[in-house]
């Protein structure tokens, strides 16, 4: 019997070497779910993570496509935040359910990153092991992987950890998970997902970071269906946070 593995879609990149684009995952053997926009920038001041709320299911196995736009890619573990793409369902519960059981959050988010990266290869090269050449053909070319965007301000510092774990192309036979995680302070600023359009046009950072993004989530919305122009943000600084969503770039 197939195991119900729920998927969520593409969040999001910082600036850290790509080992994987997590386009899509299941909800079953049989069903892909992807398509997805998140921005990421931070700065001394604030870090900001705004992602889209569509999840796309694509059913192979009836040729039916749907949509959903009550996603949540991004959650708060007390004063971090993570943003999450790939598998939303592991070890038999959601992935937010597991991130946050093995989260400490009395250690660093460098130090977290640590056990989170080994936990989640352990239990993603167990699932996978555990498939019959049968379930591998249904996933074969597609990403099964989970990305990870860890923010919150640390002894005053902005800190933002990104972890990627899983395999870039499902393959019938070996599947041996990469795992790859990093720390970054500095500024930054990019886009993980479906971006193309958002690679085409100039944008200013220095204004309302808020609203651009949301504009260019739009824009790609504009273009896309996987995307949608709700937009879940959250706005974190040294005394607190704020989040919500907001519909477009509209104020």
């Amino acid at each position: 019997m197939f195991r119900n593995l729920r998927l969520i879609c593409v969040v999001a990149a910082l600036s850290f070497p790509v080992l994987f684009f997590t386009a899509g995952t299941s909800s079953y053997a049989g069903s892909i779910r992807h398509g997805t926009v998140v921005i990421v920038s931070m700065d001394p001041d604030s870090i900001i993570l705004a992602a889209d709320s569509r999840e796309t299911d694509i059913d192979f196995t009836h040729k039916k496509v749907t949509f959903g736009d009550t996603a949540h890619k991004i959650f708060r573990i007390r004063n971090t935040f993570i943003a999450i793409a790939g598998l939303s369902e592991l070890s038999n519960m959601s992935t937010q359910a597991f991130i946050s059981r093995v989260y400490d959050t009395s250690k660093s988010i460098k130090e977290n990153m640590q056990v989170i990266e080994a936990s989640l290869k352990n239990a993603i090269q167990k699932e996978l092991d555990s498939y019959s050449i049968k379930q591998k053909r249904l996933f074969a070319g597609h990403n099964y992987s989970i990305e990870l965007f860890i923010a919150g301000y640390e002894k005053g510092i902005p800190q933002v950890c990104r972890i990627n774990t899983g395999v870039k192309f499902v393959k019938l036979a070996a599947n041996p998970v990469e795992t790859f995680a990093a720390t970054g302070t500095g500024l930054m600023f990019d886009v993980a997902g479906i971006s193309d359009h958002i690679n085409l046009v100039q944008h200013n950072m220095k204004g309302n970071k808020l609203h651009t993004m949301s504009e260019l989530i739009s824009l790609e919305a504009r273009h896309h269906k996987d995307v949608d122009s709700l937009v879940q943000y959250a706005i974190i600084k040294k005394d607190g946070y704020r989040v919500g969503k907001r519909i477009g770039g509209g104020n």
